[in-house]
């Protein structure tokens, strides 16, 4: 028992990812979708049909789903029909996105990328740090200090 749980890094030759890389990739997936349902429901959704070919191609998990929404928004380009703002579709992908987002993440995605992906729906997004000036760039700590007392 104690021989299995020892990690021998030599037979393993594929790539590593860090514990930070995986969590951040869980939260860009989750801020995706998030951002997606959160614009649907406040009917301000703007993609375009390319974006939503690549949401529906990496995000839906049924093969057979994510063929007929494909085919659905080709049509829709070809007719020219704008899916932003039709209700049917929209409510569809609403009602969907979670239920099939869930289903992906039961079928062996790490561990740490499904608590950091499950962990948005309390947590609020970054806030984009201020513009910095470039005498901000060579000043030393001191004299930023300084610089912001005085």
């Amino acid at each position: 028992m104690s021989n299995r749980m020892i990690i021998n890094d030599e037979k393993d030759k594929t790539p590593k990812t860090s514990i930070k890389m995986t969590r951040a990739m869980g939260e860009d997936v989750g801020w995706i979708a998030l951002d997606i349902m959160t614009g649907i429901e406040e009917h301000n959704i703007d993609l375009t049909f390319s974006r939503w070919e690549w949401f529906v191609s990496h995000f839906w998990d049924d093969e057979i789903w994510k063929k007929t929404l494909n085919k659905i928004i080709l049509n829709a380009k070809n007719m020219d029909i704008d899916i932003n703002k039709n209700q049917y579709f929209l409510d569809f992908m609403f009602e969907n996105i979670a239920t099939e987002l869930n289903n992906a993440m039961k079928k062996g995605v790490h561990p740490i990328f499904r608590q950091a992906f499950m962990e948005l729906v309390t947590k609020e997004k970054a806030k984009p740090l201020p513009k910095r000036k470039y005498e901000d760039l060579w000043l030393s700590p001191k004299e930023r200090k300084q610089k912001k007392v005085g």
